[in-house]
């Protein structure tokens, strides 16, 4: 993940709908194996507390692809600000509750909003204009992908912004909440779990 978010830096801001094509190509790639490593975890019950603290740790790299979104201007600063800020809120939760021997894996809210941010972040990959260039057989799917996500209204564009905006906020009060309770069990002397 973390290297396939680096090529994405690497080819933008595209010009053409080949880079474009090369980029949405690329950044589907990445989140495949997002969730494919996700569920093999879990499949093969070797789920660890590194992985909790790895994997939230290579979404947050991804959630970097933002920044040349921005750079094309296919989404403004302020949703990019409160969604940096959830992130990086939320890594220094995890450092000081694992300092304080609390682990605090990924919880439903969390898992949600990485599954409507992905998608989310290859639709915007979309909106960009570019000039058409003639394009391999192999890449002809994605640029009639990407021309029909591009005559979308700029309304569904702003939607899809702020809806993963706000289930961003929710997983970020959410991820509070948890850490609250358990903080407040374990000095308690109750029992806590992790919340996968």
């Amino acid at each position: 993940r973390i290297l396939g978010v680096g090529f994405i830096f690497w080819l933008t801001p595209f010009q053409t709908n080949l880079w474009q094509a090369w980029v949405i190509l690329i950044y589907t790639f990445v989140c495949i194996t997002d969730f494919v490593d996700g569920y093999l975890a879990r499949r093969l019950k070797i789920v660890s507390d590194v992985g909790k603290i790895l994997d939230p740790l290579a979404d947050k790299i991804l959630i970097l692809v933002f920044l040349p979104l921005l750079q094309m201007q296919a989404i403004t600063a302020f949703p990019i600000f409160l969604i940096l800020a959830r992130e990086f809120i939320v890594m220094a939760v995890r450092v000081f509750a694992a300092k304080n021997g609390l682990i605090m894996g990924a919880g439903f809210s969390g898992k949600l909003k990485t599954l409507i941010t992905l998608p989310v972040c290859g639709i915007l990959f979309a909106r960009i204009p570019v000039l058409d260039v003639p394009l391999p057989w192999y890449l002809l799917p994605i640029d009639l992908l990407r021309s029909w996500v591009f005559s979308w209204p700029s309304w569904i564009f702003e939607g899809l912004i702020w809806g993963m905006v706000g289930v961003t906020l929710w997983s970020l009060a959410d991820y509070m909440c948890s850490f609250l309770w358990q903080s407040y069990l374990r000095r308690s002397g109750g029992t806590y779990r992790d919340w996968e």
